[in-house]
């Protein structure tokens, strides 16, 4: 006969316990069919973005003007490739903190966020227009929604910080809950990661038009 005191004891806390829950799969932005046509209008959106960016070289040169459809493509290519080598840099970084992150489906959210940038094209576009909305302008793009002249006289911040509002800011708070998502790592920990690249990134990029120019950043 098998004693009370050999009955092994099971607490009631241990039984309520929930454990802890693992990192589930970051969700599609949109329905998996239709993934194909959000991607043909993210890059319809992007040609005509770089075709009006090189309105002005088409002006200048008439030559020009027939090949900037295929160079407003070639652009669109770029930036394609721009999204995917992104991707899969926080694939392969979060790979060797042994967390997985879906290629495909954050290149899809990368995708989703670009369309910020967009807009923010447009409304520097229409920075002319609308004084008393100025001020709004350059709060939610950036210095490039500046006067021109006034972007121009600061090359190094027209180059590295030129899109540095909130538009962008909530780009890189939708990539960093992406990776929050698919990792289960802390949003705090993936947002801290996200800034810190793009800060990276951008420094560089202002250092290397401002030592093209001939200037020194140490002046």
């Amino acid at each position: 006969m098998t004693s009370l005191a050999s009955l092994p004891i099971v607490s009631p806390d241990r039984d309520l316990a929930v454990p802890p829950r693992a990192p589930g799969p970051l969700p599609w932005p949109f329905l998996g069919w239709s993934m194909p046509v959000w991607w043909l209008a993210w890059g319809f959106g992007w040609w005509r973005a770089s075709l009006h960016q090189l309105d002005h070289l088409a002006a200048l040169e008439r030559t020009f003007a027939r090949v900037a459809p295929a160079a407003a493509l070639i652009a669109v290519l770029a930036r394609l490739g721009g999204v995917l080598c992104e991707t899969a840099f926080y694939a392969a970084l979060w790979r060797t903190r042994g967390a997985r992150l879906p290629f495909w489906r954050y290149a899809a959210h990368v995708m989703l966020g670009s369309f910020l940038d967009l807009q923010a094209l447009e409304l520097v576009a229409g920075r002319a227009a609308a004084a008393p909305l100025s001020r709004w302008r350059v709060a939610l793009v950036g210095p490039a929604a500046l006067p021109h002249a006034t972007v121009l006289s600061h090359p190094v911040l027209a180059t590295g910080f030129a899109t540095l509002g909130l538009v962008s800011l909530t780009r890189l708070a939708w990539m960093a809950w992406a990776q929050a998502t698919a990792t289960g790592r802390p949003l705090a920990r993936t947002a801290a990661l996200v800034a810190a690249l793009w800060l990276v990134t951008h420094l560089a990029l202002a250092l290397l038009v401002s030592l093209a120019q001939g200037r020194s950043v140490l002046r």
